[in-house]
């Protein structure tokens, strides 16, 4: 007879399966300099809709001031650069901060090597989700990948991060929307709210802006499908939050850049 597994490792499981298949939506994004000397960045998120495939991410990842950065993935372990048409929303107070990039079809194929692209219809309604719920976040902190320039070797270790949504009387306390935003908890000292396994410092967050924070409707079911609820976008150390906008953000921009 098979083991009866507990609801807390029914827990583990979907989490491990979840997080299995949002990193094949996840890519690191690095810079590229004129000397070709590659740098830890951001994180991204790929997804599709109407035939069209894009990259989201943050937009303070794309635009620094008046310029636009120069962006890169690495694609069978070699960095491609991503070109295309861009939108840019930063919203009121910066605190929308979406980038999404419309990406040229080579690209597109070339990233198929080692990447999926997220539909729309696995984009959540966070109207339906209530405060205190539990989120998945998956990107690339920049203390966690390691660049060897001399051999051209990098290594990048993702970071999953599960944490709950905040209740409205936060967003009111910290002036943030809550119709376009969410707010989530992060410690340094707390690298999950799953059961303690030996304490541990989490890392700092930079380099996680632009990845998702996901949503996972039912972890009773064989095939665990995360939904994207919205994209990381600011830390505040001092508070002890992260925030992200609401994928609803998103759908917004996204006929404007179809069109093109």
């Amino acid at each position: 007879m098979g083991k009866i597994l507990s609801l807390e490792d029914n827990a583990e499981l979907v989490y491990k399966q979840a997080t299995e298949k949002i990193l094949k939506y996840t890519p690191q994004i690095f810079t590229l300099s004129s000397s070709n000397k590659i740098t830890t960045h951001s994180s991204g998120i790929f997804v599709t809709d109407n035939k069209d495939f894009f990259l989201i991410t943050a937009a303070h990842c794309i635009k620094k001031g008046n310029k636009t950065i120069d962006i890169c993935i690495l694609v069978n372990g070699l960095p491609e650069s991503v070109r295309g048409p861009v939108i840019i929303c930063n919203g009121l107070d910066k605190r929308v901060d979406i980038a999404i990039v419309k990406l040229q079809n080579e690209f597109v194929a070339t990233c198929k090597n080692n990447y999926e692209f997220l539909s729309t219809n696995s984009f959540v309604s966070n109207a339906g989700i209530p405060d205190e719920t539990i989120f998945v976040m998956v990107g690339y902190p920049v203390t966690k990948t390691f660049i060897n320039h001399s051999e051209k070797k990098i290594a990048s270790e993702p970071f999953v991060f599960l944490t709950k949504s905040k209740r409205r009387k936060i967003y009111e306390n910290h002036n943030i929307n809550k119709s376009q935003n969410i707010i989530v908890g992060y410690s340094i000292r707390k690298g999950s709210i799953m059961r303690d396994k030996g304490k541990s410092l989490g890392p700092n967050p930079y380099g996680v802006s632009g990845c998702g924070l996901w949503h996972i409707p039912s972890y009773f079911t064989e095939n665990i499908s995360p939904m994207l609820s919205g994209v990381m976008i600011e830390y505040d150390e001092n508070k002890g939050i992260m925030l992200a906008t609401k994928i609803e953000e998103v759908l917004k921009l996204l006929p404007s850049l179809e069109r093109l």
